[in-house]
């Protein structure tokens, strides 16, 4: 996504021959300009097959500050994404700020299934709710999921997981955000060389 790319620069030092593939720009946000010694040679990751047994789909209907590809594993059963799906946390595995954080925004629950509402809200206010819908019905009709890896939370989760990973984006058209459709939601991007914020992005849509 273009959210998560943090150490990728120090990875690919690491391991000098490997192919980087990374999320198209949108809404202002270029992971060329968070990465330039890797804009060069980079891929845009595009949907279809990497390999004959992992898939790449974009996630899509949710450009601003995501932009996210999923990636299902078929002999294995298991979807991985980064922010597409926040499964929880187990108690004891939490610090007090995580548990804080996600009960602030994923209404008063961190052990919950259950996407933050910063993510449904752009989503409204910067997407489109039916193509994204439509890009999860997808998924879950075409892939058989049967774990979830993700980034925030404790993982895997295995419990009825495209059901849930499904119920997940249809609370979308459950919350009511007209009193925040005015709210700018976006993290500004910044670029390597210049700490101070940038323009204001243009509207996605």
């Amino acid at each position: 996504s273009l959210q998560h790319w943090i150490f990728t620069e120090e990875l690919c030092e690491s391991f000098p021959n490997a192919k980087v593939l990374w999320a198209p720009p949108a809404c202002g946000e270029d992971l060329a300009n968070k990465m330039p010694s890797l804009a060069d040679n980079a891929i845009l990751l595009q949907n279809g097959n990497l390999h004959p047994d992992l898939e790449a789909r974009l996630l899509e209907g949710a450009p601003l500050n995501m932009n996210e590809f999923a990636f299902f594993h078929k002999p294995s059963g298991v979807m991985i994404v980064s922010d597409a799906f926040y499964g929880g946390y187990r108690e004891g595995k939490t610090s007090w700020f995580q548990r804080l954080w996600f009960k602030l925004t994923k209404a008063g629950s961190f052990k919950a299934a259950r996407l933050p509402v910063y993510r449904t809200i752009r989503v409204k206010t910067d997407g489109d709710v039916p193509t994204l819908l439509a890009s999860v019905d997808s998924m879950c009709d075409e892939w058989e999921i049967e774990k979830i890896i993700f980034a925030h939370g404790t993982n895997p989760f295995t419990e009825d997981a495209s059901i849930t990973f499904k119920k997940c984006w249809y609370a979308l058209t459950e919350q009511d955000t007209s009193s925040s459709s005015k709210v700018d939601h976006s993290i500004k991007p910044t670029t390597a060389n210049q700490p101070q914020p940038q323009p204001q992005p243009q509207p996605c849509r």
